[in-house]
């Protein structure tokens, strides 16, 4: 038995309308990105469903409304849902939805042109009608095997099977009605018809339920791909805070082990060794802290991949191990205990140290001049002080070193040992071209130096040694005149 056509008519509208309708209600109103997509989906499918009514014209509708209006429906209805469709495909598919638009614009035209300028029969414009809609689905084949490509899932195949099922019986009806056995109405309860209307119910029931399957398959792999990045976010957080506990470790052992620099040194070169070691220490330190900060920022900008962030990691084990071998070092050398301090000869310190930079001087051209009462303290470390003397002297010639040499002054450098009441007083005066005003207020901090090659460490560390033994020093400079730096120390065992 042959269904009525318009019961069938109705049957297909429902289904449009209830299925995408379905759809929507489910999912337009997620918080997703691709709420356009859905939306953009079930009401073109909708539409369809509402032209499908108009064009069938069961309810005795103007011509115009089957003719044009419904008509124009349905393709805006097939052309929306090929645009979402093409929406779960990556790339631009700007060229794929121009020719799906130019396809309406073309059968418009043309069928306007058909019946209203040659005045072409209802049977000539449903030939045309059933035979370019065969053209119209054809693009469902297409994307299903791009969808079915891509994601290899049921829903991507059964939008390739809706295709083929609206393809097929739109091309039964078309060759039933140009050959003549099939319905040549409408209306008219051939077998052709029932295929046309048996297909397009189940080739809307796929299309939707392949619709509705590919987008829950993506929002599913969303959520996994944002619960991996997740995980990976943490454990490089978890990483970063590590390292980063570790780095503040070795700042606050640097510190300390230039705090204790100046009570452990052994001999007079022992200051420019501690001052290497604090100076090699400093360079795996601040790489570790630039790649801490760099994990920081590309984190903060979600720009970060795993590639990236585990070469960051293996630079930050790198550098870490690198300075904790120097620290080791350190120790070694500096954790030996400290010699108590007891009397010390100023005056026979000051002319043996002086010595050891004679030969320097005579090369450079520089006249030693020595000017030294007898002179003692209570307590001191001796060899401490010497560094002390040694480091004064090295940076008079330093200074002499740079001067230019057409001068009427000959060059010179003067050590004076003076003994008064409470306490020694020590000046070395030179007269070079004198400290720029630039470095004079911070010339004792650590690593601040003018000279080229300096580390900046040596009169930090005097200072450090002088306050260490109670005293004090200073200096005066007037660029282009030369720099005077003078050193009191206490005489007596201070209670």
């Amino acid at each position: 038995m042959i269904p009525d056509v318009q019961t069938t008519i109705l049957m297909i509208f429902l289904v449009y309308v209830v299925l995408h309708g379905a759809i929507w209600f489910a999912l337009a109103n997620r918080d997703s990105r691709d709420s356009f997509q859905v939306k953009l989906w079930c009401a073109s499918g909708m539409l369809s469903g509402l032209a499908v009514v108009f064009f069938a014209n069961i309810y005795g509708f103007p011509l115009w409304v089957s003719y044009y209006l419904a008509q124009m429906m349905m393709l805006l209805g097939n052309l929306g849902r090929l645009y979402a469709l093409r929406m779960y495909l990556p790339g631009d598919h700007r060229i794929a939805n121009t020719w799906s638009s130019a396809f309406v614009i073309v059968y418009m035209a043309i069928f306007t042109y058909l019946d209203a300028v040659l005045g072409k029969g209802e049977n000539f414009l449903l030939k045309y009608y059933f035979s370019m809609w065969v053209l119209g689905v054809l693009d469902y084949i297409v994307i299903g095997q791009q969808l079915n490509r891509r994601y290899r899932i049921l829903g991507a195949r059964l939008v390739l099977v809706a295709g083929l099922v609206f393809t097929i019986t739109l091309a039964i009806r078309a060759l039933g009605f140009t050959m003549g056995w099939g319905a040549q109405t409408v209306y008219e309860p051939k077998i052709d018809q029932v295929f046309l209307i048996l297909g397009q119910i189940v080739a809307i029931t796929l299309s939707n339920i392949g619709f509705l399957q590919i987008y829950l398959h993506i929002e599913e792999q969303k959520k996994i791909e944002m619960q991996t990045e997740l995980i990976h976010a943490e454990a490089r957080t978890k990483s970063l805070q590590e390292y980063g506990e570790r780095l503040q470790e070795l700042l606050n052992e640097r510190e300390e082990m230039l705090r204790h620099l100046a009570q452990s040194n052994k001999s007079a070169g022992m200051g420019a060794l501690a001052g290497i070691f604090a100076h090699e220490l400093n360079q795996p330190l601040a790489a570790i802290q630039l790649n801490a900060q760099l994990m920081q920022k590309k984190m903060a900008q979600g720009e970060i991949a795993v590639t990236q962030a585990n070469e960051i990691i293996a630079d930050l084990i790198k550098d870490n191990r690198r300075a904790a071998e120097i620290i080791r070092k350190i120790r070694v050398i500096f954790e030996q205990p400290s010699d108590a301090f007891a009397p010390v000869d100023l005056t026979n310190l000051v002319r043996d140290t002086t010595s050891l930079v004679e030969l320097r001087a005579k090369t450079l051209g520089v006249k030693l001049e020595l000017q030294l009462a007898p002179a003692t303290i209570e307590e001191g470390d001796a060899t401490q002080l010497q560094q002390v003397v040694l480091n004064l002297l090295n940076n008079a010639l330093d200074a002499h070193q740079h001067h230019p040499k057409n001068r009427e002054e000959s060059p010179f450098v003067q050590v004076q040992l003076l003994n008064q009441a409470q306490q020694i007083c020590l000046q070395v005066i030179d007269n070079g071209p004198g400290i720029s005003e630039e470095f004079q207020k911070s010339l004792f901090q650590l690593y601040k130096t003018s000279k080229v090659g300096g580390m900046g460490i040596g009169l930090w560390l005097s200072k450090t040694i002088i306050e260490n033994h109670r005293g004090h020093i200073e200096f005066e400079s007037r660029p282009g005149f030369g720099t005077r730096f003078t050193v009191d120390l206490p005489k007596f065992k201070q209670s």
